[in-house]
Order: structure tokens, then C-alpha cells, then sequence
């Protein structure tokens, strides 16, 4: 499960790390840095891996475990430290990107297993050595029955609805894009991709696992029996042989016809057949209590309040800054507020699921322990199988987790309901209660999280710190300079103040002639604004060049196309426009917007001119 958290948390890292407009380091240096990395983290690790075995020897089997469980999730906190660098750090997002731009979700797998082979690298040698074994069955390794196929299985769905993304995106019928690229689009694609996943995703599991049914035994019979007599509509009880070495089960899907009871060939062999009854009575009873619809609600609360929360975060950090200026000339950009949204947003993945959704787990686990009492199996077998499960798994019985009550929890729990029926009630109504709770709060928040991030509201908060902000910053006794001076320079720009973002910008430019972002911002200002007295459209042009042979980027080349137009030089507009379009995505409606702005122009004026300003 800390794998699964670990992933999750560098996602989050990726997507937030924007990718720079021009590289900062060539793209061998970017590759050295990876390399040595990776060749650092994996013999590091694997020779502090194996001082680990050694230390542990001694120990018993079960402290053994927990030492190593520890020295795992060490070790995958130092991988993520080392991917923050990696992406926040050097320009491997920009060449990630690169590379992959027609087909993201490559560039996701891509990512993916470089991730894996971070954490499978340091491991393997050590685990090999602490089994005896000269096969690799590290808890990372990929090829370990255990944690790389349950941890790609819970990415795989992502994967191929990525996939199917951006196969649609390469569809160029305009009409298509047109309503595939609007909110309404998207969100038809994203619930028919929910449920369709929801619907279909266990059979497909199932499948790539490798599950086999049960073979045909008086066990099979006996089990099968029982399902029916709960009234369980199901596919079938297979293996899981992915967790084979680990005695457990699951329950997994939402539709009968594709529900598939999994249990482990260890759960087989060391339960008996009443065990196994009281191990299925729990699973029936998560379906009984339809935890799996609670907990997508509870993924798509998540999804909702991240809105708020990423918002809340740039607040918190415009705030910060307006509170303290001098920090915004120093440390503000880009790559750091990249940063700060990462950490916020991991922080509140972490939180969320840490101790909302742990919550609602450790209380769905224990409805479904309290099942037994309404099935024909025997609470005493579900007792004796979780201490069996506990002996066997070398974890103490007192071990607490984030999302399991403890083992000797939930025996005692067990036997209180045995001998008084009424903490059945008393949990059950607990668990209404916390079901209620959560809907009102999502009820409220949800629209309020995404009035903050997308509605009226949020704008005018959002534009009245970053107001303090700039406020904040002409107090301060010394001149702005750097990305500060430009940053303010925009926020007049944008705010009407043509003379005082021109003076910002000029003094930039007096300090460094070569800064394409302050020549192509005052360049798109004095070709534009609607203000006659600001505007010097032969300036701007000066300007426009200028910028566009230091960073021909699409943004920048559009700023030329601009300001060539407004010159008359309708045909090199017309080409700037296109190099701009051919740099960016093909389906860019603003570069397409533009290009048809041109070209009626010309068109309108009798032909295509010259770079002298003559009729074609």
C-alpha cells in the first residue's frame, strides 16, 4: 500500500513540474545527471540494504519484518526526494516531454518503470540474500509475485483510458475535437471511462493476473453453497496468484456477472473449511454493505476537494509573499511555485488518504468482520483465521494499520459482539453516522472547492492577493529587478498601466537587451493596447524580432505574426503565425483563430504583401 502512496505522490510531482520553455542544460548533461542517479540509488542502496540484513539477523522473525517494512518505506522516501530533484531540478520533464508529445501515456510508462527501477534496484540483491534465494523477490522487484502487478494492475486502468485519450486526440475532424475538447466532452468521457472501469475492470484483472478458477473439490461445492445461500451474485472464487505467498482474500467488482471472490493458495492452505466460510462471510459482507460504491464516492470527493485545495495552496502562497516581499525578489518563480503546489498537494493526497479514507476503511473492514453474524458461519472460525493469518504473516498481533484496525482489535472486537449484540448495533450506526457526515460536508464543499478554483469568486480573491502582492512589492526601498521587475511589469500591463509597465519593462531591457520575455511582453503591449498614446506598433516590431531570434517559441513567434500584421506586412504575419501553429499543438484554437485573422486580412486587402509592404 506505501508503494501504491509512493507512486502516487511522484505523479503528482510530474504533473505539477511545468516543463521549462528552453532547456537549461543540454540534453547529454540532462542524461548524465539521470544516469548517475540511478547507478547512486541503486549501489547506495543495495549495499545499505544488505548492512540492513546483517543487522537483522538476529532478530526475531517478526521484528525482522517490521525493521525491514521501516527500512523500506526509508527507502522509498529517499526515491521520492531524488525524483523531486530530478524534475524540479533538471530539464527531464521538458525532454520527458519531448519525446513523447504526440502520445503522453507513453511518456507516463516511460516514467513509470524508471520509477520501479529505482526502487526495484536496491532492493533485490539484499532480499535475495535475507531468503537464501538466488531469484529476486524483493518486495519492489518486478518480478515478484506481490506488489508490481497489484501496484501496475491499479495503474493499468489509467494507462489504457490515457491511451484511448490520446488516440482520440489524434482524431483531426475538427467537429470531433470541438466537442471533445469542451468541458462537456470531457466529462462524458470521464463517466463513461468511471464506470466502464467500475464495470468491466475485474474481468480484465483477472485476466492479466492469471487467476484460475477453484478446481472442482467438496471445498469448491461447500463455498459455492454458502455464496448462494447469502444470495451473492458472482462470476466465480478464483486464485490470487499474485499474493499467492500471503494467506488473503478480496472481493472485486460491482456487477455480479463480473464479481470475483480471490483467495490466496496460502489462505487455503493453512484455514479450514469453517475458516474459509468466516473469511468469505467477510467478503460477501463488503458487498452486502456496498463499500465499493462508498469508496469511489469517497475517490470522487477526493477529486473535488483537490480543486480547492491546489487553489487554497497558491492563495496560502500569495499571501506568504505579500506578507514578506523581499522573498518574492529572491526565491518566487516558476520551478518554486511548482515546487510549493507539489508538496501541498502531496501533502493533502497523504492527509486525505492517510486518515479520511483510512478511516472509512478500517470501519468498512470491521462491518464486514460483523457480516458473520448474519451468515450460517461460525464468529468463532473468523477469530482463529485472523490469528492464523497473524502467525503466519510473521507480524505481531497487536501491529496497527492505517487502514486495518489491528488483527488483535479485531478478534477482541469480534468476541465483545459475541458475547453482547449490541456493539453490532452501536458500530453500524457509527458507521451511518460517518457516511452522513461525509455526504453533507461533500455536499457543501465540493461546489464551494470548485467555485474557489473555477467561479467568480475564486477570480476576485485570487486577483485581490496577487494585488497585495505588488502592492507589497513597491514598498520595498530598492528597485525590483530580474523576473520580479517583469512579473510586475505584467501585472500593470494587465491592469491598464501602459506607462508604468513600459517604464518596467524598459529598465529590464536596459539592464539585459537579450531578455525575450521582457521583449515580447512590451512587444505584444505596443502592438496592441487599446490606448492610441502607448501604442508604437514600429517599436514594437523591433521588439518582436528581437525576442523571436533569442526564443523562437510558439508563444513568442505569435507576438511577431502580431506585430508584422499590424506593420501591413500581412504575408510574413501569415508565416510567423504558422511556424508558431507548427510549434504547438496542430488543434490550438487561438493560433488556428489567428491564422484566419491574417489571412482574411490579406485577403480583404487585395493579396499578400511583401516584406516592403506592396500589394501581391
Amino acid at each position: 500500500m506505501f508503494f501504491q502512496l509512493f507512486l502516487a505522490i511522484v505523479w503528482i510531482i510530474l504533473y505539477t513540474a511545468a516543463p521549462a520553455d528552453i532547456p537549461r542544460h543540454g540534453a547529454g548533461s540532462t542524461i548524465l545527471v539521470l544516469t548517475a542517479g540511478f547507478v547512486t540509488c541503486a549501489v547506495g542502496g543495495r549495499l545499505h540494504f544488505r548492512h540492513l540484513v546483517l543487522r537483522s539477523s538476529d532478530l526475531s522473525v517478526i521484528s525482522r519484518g517490521a525493521f525491514m517494512e521501516r527500512a523500506l518505506s526509508t527507502h522509498g522516501i529517499m526515491v521520492l526526494a531524488l525524483f523531486s530533484f530530478y524534475f524540479f531540478a533538471t530539464d527531464a520533464r521538458y525532454y520527458l516531454d519531448l519525446l513523447t508529445k504526440p502520445v503522453p501515456t507513453f511518456g507516463a510508462l516511460v516514467f513509470f518503470f524508471f520509477f520501479m527501477a529505482h526502487l526495484n534496484s536496491a532492493m533485490v540483491s539484499a532480499t535475495c540474500q535475507e531468503s537464501g534465494t538466488t531469484e529476486a523477490r524483493g518486495p519492489f522487484s518486478i518480478r515478484n509475485p506481490g506488489l508490481f502487478p497489484m501496484t501496475w494492475m491499479a495503474f493499468a486502468p489509467w494507462f489504457m483510458l490515457s491511451g484511448v485519450s490520446d488516440l482520440l486526440g489524434l482524431i483531426s475532424w475538427r467537429p470531433f475535437q470541438l466537442a471533445w475538447q469542451s468541458p462537456w466532452g470531457q466529462a462524458v468521457f470521464l463517466m463513461l471511462s468511471f464506470f466502464g472501469v467500475a464495470l468491466f475492470g475485474p474481468f480484465l484483472v483477472i485476466k492479466l493476473w492469471g487467476s484460475r478458477p477453484l478446481p472442482e473439490s467438496p471445498l469448491k461445492d461447500f463455498l459455492d453453497g454458502l455464496c448462494e445461500r447469502m444470495g451473492l451474485e458472482y462470476a466465480g472464487i478464483v486464485t490470487w496468484p499474485i499474493l499467492n505467498h500471503m494467506p488473503t482474500a478480496a472481493v472485486m467488482g460491482i456487477w455480479g456477472r463480473f464479481r470475483y471472490i480471490l483467495v490466496t493458495e496460502a489462505l487455503l492452505a493453512i484455514a479450514t473449511p469453517g475458516e474459509l466460510a468466516a473469511v468469505m462471510a467477510h467478503e460477501i459482507g463488503h458487498v452486502k454493505r456496498r463499500h465499493v460504491w462508498y469508496y469511489f464516492g469517497a475517490v470522487a470527493g477526493f477529486s473535488l476537494l483537490a480543486f480547492g485545495a491546489e487553489t487554497l495552496s497558491s492563495w496560502a502562497a500569495l499571501i506568504f509573499f505579500g506578507r514578506f516581499p523581499a522573498l518574492y525578489t529572491k526565491y518566487f518563480s516558476d520551478t518554486s511555485m511548482g515546487a510549493f503546489q507539489a508538496f501541498t498537494q502531496a501533502a493533502f493526497f497523504i492527509l486525505f488518504f492517510r486518515y479520511v479514507f483510512g478511516y472509512f476503511m478500517r470501519n468498512f473492514e470491521r462491518e464486514a468482520d460483523l457480516y458473520i453474524f448474519q451468515s450460517p458461519a461460525d464468529p468463532t472460525d473468523l477469530v482463529t483465521c485472523l490469528e492464523k493469518i497473524a502467525r503466519f504473516s510473521g507480524k505481531p498481533i497487536d501491529a496497527k494499520s492505517w487502514h486495518h484496525f489491528g488483527i488483535k482489535e479485531r478478534m477482541d472486537y469480534v468476541m465483545l459482539a459475541m458475547d453482547d449484540s449490541r456493539w453490532i448495533s452501536r458500530h453500524a450506526d457509527k458507521v451511518k453516522k460517518s457516511i452522513v457526515a461525509a455526504g453533507v460536508f461533500l455536499a457543501v464543499a465540493g461546489p464551494l472547492s470548485l467555485a474557489l478554483a473555477t467561479g467568480q469568486m475564486g477570480k476576485g480573491v485570487h486577483e485581490k492577493l496577487v494585488t497585495g502582492v505588488f502592492e507589497s512589492l513597491k514598498s520595498l526601498p530598492e528597485p525590483l529587478t530580474g523576473s520580479a521587475s517583469l512579473d510586475y511589469a505584467d501585472f500593470l500591463f494587465s491592469r491598464g498601466d501602459y506607462s508604468g509597465a513600459r517604464s518596467e519593462y524598459e529598465r529590464v531591457l536596459a539592464l539585459d537587451q537579450g531578455n525575450a520575455r521582457a521583449a515580447n511582453n512590451l512587444a505584444w503591449m505596443l502592438a496592441t493596447c487599446p490606448d492610441p498614446v502607448a501604442c508604437d506598433r514600429g517599436l514594437a516590431l523591433t521588439l518582436a524580432k528581437r525576442a523571436a531570434l533569442a526564443e523562437p517559441l510558439p508563444h513568442i513567434l505569435d507576438t511577431l505574426a502580431e506585430a508584422l500584421f499590424q506593420n501591413g506586412f500581412f504575408d510574413e504575419a501569415i508565416k510567423a503565425e504558422q511556424e508558431a501553429l507548427n510549434g504547438s499543438d496542430p488543434d490550438n484554437e487561438y493560433f488556428q483563430a489567428q491564422l484566419e485573422r491574417f489571412k482574411a486580412a490579406a485577403q480583404k486587402a487585395g493579396g499578400f504583401r511583401d516584406t516592403q509592404g506592396k500589394g501581391a
